[in-house]
């Protein structure tokens, strides 16, 4: 078995040279690493919790789709933990480690996330790329307080004073091009861009035990109330 360290190595290797790098997801939730179409070797499951590596960007556009298996749907830097389809942030260090998803979606869909703690400070949003574990480099996102939730766009914050309890479901979700953001189904922003191309669920943390759970990429708009 190779470790994360050796896969990411191999990722790096590879996406410098001709051929590419591609996953599968098994049945019984394993994960095969693939080059230039043949499997080489089997990825030991209990270490798909990826480390931050410069390179890793290349080594997700080299990727294939890979559908929600439990953890593995996340880039998981080491200063993070997976239980029960819960993300918690171990390291005491402040913003510059999140998580981002493997698994996107184009044109119409949402993301969501309950949020477990009110006591810490945390990001859950939407981008395109990845661009490091700052808050800032969010394209669209939710920025949770210890005094409430702020929407934001990037650094800059449109509105703020959300209410939010622990438990809450945090939603953003495009249609049309349009995005959106829902607390606890209740619709508290509505940006003014017209946003295109692939979506990702992206994240970012401060401060040590926060945490999100329930983190889903959904292909298609939720049916709402009116």
């Amino acid at each position: 078995m190779r470790n994360v360290q050796e896969l990411f190595d191999l990722a790096k290797e590879v996406n410098t040279k001709d051929g590419g790098l591609s996953l599968k997801a098994l049945p019984d939730g394993g994960l095969e690493i693939h080059r230039a179409g043949n499997k080489t070797f089997p990825v030991d499951s209990a270490n798909i919790a990826f480390e931050a590596l410069t390179h890793y960007k290349e080594f997700l556009s080299a990727c294939d789709k890979i559908e929600p298996i439990q953890e593995h749907f996340f880039i998981l830097p080491e200063s993070f933990s997976v239980e029960n389809g819960t993300i918690t942030k171990i390291s005491p260090t402040e913003w510059g480690s999140g998580t981002f998803s493997i698994e996107g979606f184009e044109g119409d869909g949402y993301v969501s996330a309950n949020i477990n703690r009110t006591d810490k400070i945390l990001v859950f949003g939407l981008s395109t790329v990845e661009r490091g574990g700052s808050y800032d480099n969010i394209d669209y996102h939710l920025y949770a307080t210890t005094r409430g939730l702020e929407a934001r766009e990037g650094a800059f914050r449109k509105i703020g004073d959300l209410t939010y309890t622990e438990g809450s479901l945090l939603e953003l979700e495009r249609v049309d091009g349009e995005i959106k953001y829902y607390v606890d189904n209740q619709l508290v922003y509505t940006s003014p861009k017209h946003c295109t191309g692939k979506m990702f669920i992206d994240t970012a943390f401060q401060t040590q035990g926060g945490q999100l759970s329930n983190l889903k990429v959904h292909h298609q708009p939720k049916v709402r109330e009116v």
